[in-house]
């Protein structure tokens, strides 16, 4: 589970990934072809995605069994995107969408008017699968901020 935003500007996440009983810091956000894309849900899924994605001409769609489920948010030019095993690619109007276990408490604190960041780190005070630090990676910028 994990927290992630996505915003015109940027994805943002928390780091935490837990696998089975197994929760560990990991780098969350990826770039491919100027695309920046966050992901949460079932390993196994997220990977055939991301494979898929990063090679839609030479790689089969990707087929999920019924427990392999995952949400992804990816933004490039074009706007911010979201997918999941189901379907894909929805664009989203709204000046941000979260996903994630603490995608309910992200979204109480942007209506708020807490930013991206901001959001994250209240999520990873509520949501014990998401934990700090929070991760920022901005359209069209090559460094992420920790």
């Amino acid at each position: 589970m994990t927290t992630i935003i996505g915003t015109r500007q940027g994805i943002y996440s928390d780091s935490q990934v837990t696998t089975g009983a197994l929760p560990y810091l990991a780098e969350k956000i990826i770039i491919i072809d100027r695309t920046v894309i966050g992901c949460s849900g079932d390993c196994t899924a997220i990977e055939k995605f991301l494979v898929w994605y990063a090679d839609p001409d030479n790689v089969d769609d990707p087929e999920y069994d019924e427990f392999e489920d995952f949400a992804a948010l990816t933004l490039n030019e074009n706007g911010l995107f979201f997918w999941c095993a189901a379907f894909g690619p929805d664009k989203v109007i709204g000046k941000s969408m979260s996903i994630g276990s603490g995608s309910m408490v992200a979204d109480t604190a942007m209506h708020l008017g807490k930013t991206p960041e901001e959001a994250v780190k209240i999520a990873c005070k509520l949501d014990m699968y998401s934990s700090l630090p929070v991760q920022t990676q901005l359209l069209h910028k090559g460094k992420k901020k920790k």
